[in-house]
């Protein structure tokens, strides 16, 4: 079973990042990143030292009902590009804990699956817990403090640096290189075959600008609590 670790839609971080309504309607606060503990859900990388940042209110469900939950989290105050969903835990996720819990499709929790865990071990465990038929999805939550980290779908990838140009084409992180991963036929034997040449692409971090004189200019994050 391939995974995949998404980040929160460009539609709807652009929306968040042009002073858009939170989920609780209210305008999200501008503060400036400590680099540390502020881990942006859009690029799936810290906020950089010095760069505004935004902290709003995000419910990672498409509509209300019991189990969606609604909490702080982070993203870059400006327009930075979506990390490309890929098996490899975001490297964001630095601190050692955090707490992975399984969705069914109609978003509800599926009792059970949630757990505190390393984050040393989150790649292998996600993979298993998405074998599982009755689950349509997970999601990654800090462990100190329950923010909505990252969401965790299925995914079609095959093994990294894998490929094959007749498979659907899904962007698959392979040590130095973005690779185009799919489903391998019978007939590809050949080495060139399970070779990927593309260069990699990393998401664009949004550079520090100059803030305007009634934004926040205390330092704001703390290592782990985002």
């Amino acid at each position: 079973m391939m995974i995949a670790f998404h980040p929160i839609s460009t539609e709807l971080a652009r929306a968040y990042q042009a002073g858009g309504p939170d989920a609780c309607g209210m305008v999200p606060e501008r503060r400036v990143s400590a680099g540390d503990g502020v881990p942006c859900r859009h690029c799936l990388q810290m906020v950089p030292a010095g760069a505004p940042g935004l902290v709003l209110a995000h419910r990672p469900f498409p509509a209300l009902q019991p189990y969606g939950e609604t909490g702080p989290v982070f993203l870059c105050a400006g327009p930075c590009g979506a990390a490309v969903p890929v098996a490899e835990v975001p490297a964001m996720l630095d601190p050692p804990t955090c707490i992975l819990r399984g969705y069914g499709a109609d978003n509800r929790i599926v009792y059970g699956t949630g757990r505190v865990m390393a984050t040393g071990d989150l790649l292998a465990a996600a993979m298993a817990l998405l074998a599982r038929p009755e689950l349509d999805h997970a999601h990654v939550r800090s462990a100190a403090n329950n923010c909505f980290q990252v969401a965790v779908h299925r995914s079609r990838a095959a093994a990294p640096g894998i490929f094959c140009e007749q498979s659907d084409k899904v962007p698959f992180a392979n040590g130095g290189n973005w690779s185009i991963a799919g489903r391998i036929p019978a007939a590809c034997s050949t080495a060139k075959d399970r070779r990927c040449r593309l260069p990699r692409q990393k998401p664009k971090l949004f550079s520090p600008a100059a803030l305007p004189a009634t934004e926040a200019k205390v330092p704001w994050g703390i290592p782990g609590s985002g």
